[in-house]
């Protein structure tokens, strides 16, 4: 019978004797840290044995008034989307392709107008959205699925997202993009969901674009920020307009947004104001999808074709109160608007947006402004740094130390699939007539704090010729120090 090697198990193999065990010294091009003669603790790493070819990819689209333009420009770009995709040695990765709306309702408030209002589509619930007339999608399906043999749609994938993404314009106008994405990501992980379940993978990469031209006003579902009993400056939260997000979700030069304004105010370092505002705090949302991917930050992926938060005016504008008078309130003067779309495609300052997106690694996000006249560039740059994720080498957090014989306190094992046991131990590679498999580590400038952990199958150490029946590998090495 095989052993079967648990992550314990190595951890204590190696605090108790690894430093004994022999290893072959492969990889002279890296500069590790000096012997160690046992480990102080060690760094587990689990990874796909060959390229990761599964991705899976949520789009959040914002589906307020003003929006079906967008999201048409989106949905024309796919098919060039799916191109550089497809540039892939092995061509398309196996895809999961879902898509969500913004409308979130508006917490704990009821008969707010703005889309939001009993009766409207003014709260998904984060569902994944699947138009009926979409029939190019399998029956019962609520996803794409795209992998050899297995699609879970007829035609072309370009096609049926363009069906699937194209979601009107009749939404909630509070938009909330991230409560809508950890709401849709969170009924991912329940099994018993009727709509979300089966789309999260465990060693995919997980890639997830939003398309919205007003921020985040992500709210606590407790939350009565959007009392519709007030409406005038003279009460707290002023005018019932988008404009509360603003004022209360942003700090701009330590200052919240003014509550009144007579003329056109240009704010100055806009950031969200988190724990003294009223919208959840940005840092939440990045947390939360950080912890969908705990051990291997590297495949996590975000992205938004937004309003780049470069222009923030206030200016006064005219809103008629339930009473018959006519007030000025304030409003955000938008940021940008398209070329030749006669101010219909437009954007307003992406504060909070941008700071999630800049939250994560700049080699794992991708910022573009929505106002552009062609989504085709924006496109094309998110693919490729997706592509680039899926062929990024697996990499450890920390230097490894060396026995004491100069070699890199490492094991590792291969596994025939998730859930499946870590029973095959590999020895390091060794300089001329390795025994393949094997593993090795290199220095690698895309592994910035530690080196690159890889099992090979030829001397090229090429990942596409790792074979279908073993598909993972777990690493354990001691840290050095």
């Amino acid at each position: 019978m095989p052993r079967t090697i648990s992550s314990r198990a190595l951890a204590v193999r190696l605090a108790a004797a690894l430093a004994a065990i022999p290893a072959l010294w492969a990889c002279t091009a890296h500069n590790l840290v000096a012997p160690s003669e046992r480990p102080h603790s060690v760094q587990n790493k689990t990874f796909p044995v060959g390229q990761n070819r599964d991705l899976d990819l949520l789009f959040m689209i914002d589906n307020s008034p003003s929006m079906k333009g967008l999201q048409a420009k989106l949905a024309q770009r796919m098919p060039d989307f799916m191109e550089v995709l497809k540039d892939l040695p092995g061509g398309l990765p196996n895809l999961h392709v879902a898509v969500i709306s913004s409308a979130l309702g508006t917490g704990a408030v009821t008969g707010v107008p703005l889309g939001c209002f009993p009766g409207s589509p003014g709260d998904d619930d984060g569902s994944f959205q699947h138009a009926s007339t979409c029939t190019a999608l399998g029956a019962g399906q609520t996803f794409i699925k795209a992998a050899p043999g297995a699609n879970n749609f007829t035609g072309d994938i370009a096609d049926v997202f363009r069906c699937i993404a194209q979601l009107g314009d009749k939404g909630c106008g509070i938009e909330q993009p991230f409560q809508a994405m950890r709401r849709a990501l969170e009924r991912a992980q329940n099994p018993n969901d009727l709509e979300n379940s089966g789309f999260l993978r465990p060693e995919a990469i997980l890639g997830i674009i939003m398309l919205t031209n007003e921020d985040d006003c992500s709210i606590p579902y407790e939350s009565t920020l959007m009392d519709s009993n007030q409406r005038a400056l003279q009460d707290e939260l002023g005018g019932l307009d988008n404009y509360r997000c603003n004022e209360f979700g942003h700090l701009c030069g330590g200052q919240r947004p003014p509550h009144s304004v007579t003329q056109p105010t240009t704010l100055q370092d806009c950031v969200p104001a988190e724990d003294k505002g009223r919208l959840v705090p940005v840092n939440e949302f990045v947390k939360f999808v950080q912890g969908l991917k705990p051990n291997a930050p590297e495949r996590l992926f975000v992205a938004a074709l937004a309003g780049i938060p470069d222009s923030y005016v206030v200016e006064p504008v005219p809103q008629l109160l339930p009473n018959g008078i006519t007030e000025l309130q304030p409003a955000v003067r938008h940021s940008c608007i398209a070329p030749n779309s006669n101010e219909m495609d437009f954007a307003d300052p992406g504060v909070r947006i941008a700071s999630w997106v800049n939250a994560f690694p700049a080699s794992n996000a991708k910022l573009a402004s929505i106002c552009e006249q062609d989504f085709k560039p924006a496109m094309e740059d998110i693919a490729r740094t997706l592509r680039d994720a899926l062929v990024r080498p697996p990499c450890l957090e920390h230097p490894v130390a060396l026995t004491n014989d100069g070699h890199p306190n490492c094991q590792v094992a291969l596994s025939a699939g998730a859930g499946k046991p870590f029973d095959r131990l590999v020895t390091e590679c060794a300089t001329g007539g390795a025994t393949f498999p094997c593993w090795r580590l290199d220095e690698v400038a895309a592994c910035a704090s530690g080196p690159r952990l890889s099992v090979c199958w030829d001397a090229a150490c090429d990942p596409t010729k790792a074979p279908a029946s073993m598909e993972r590998a777990q690493g354990s090495c001691a840290v050095g120090p």
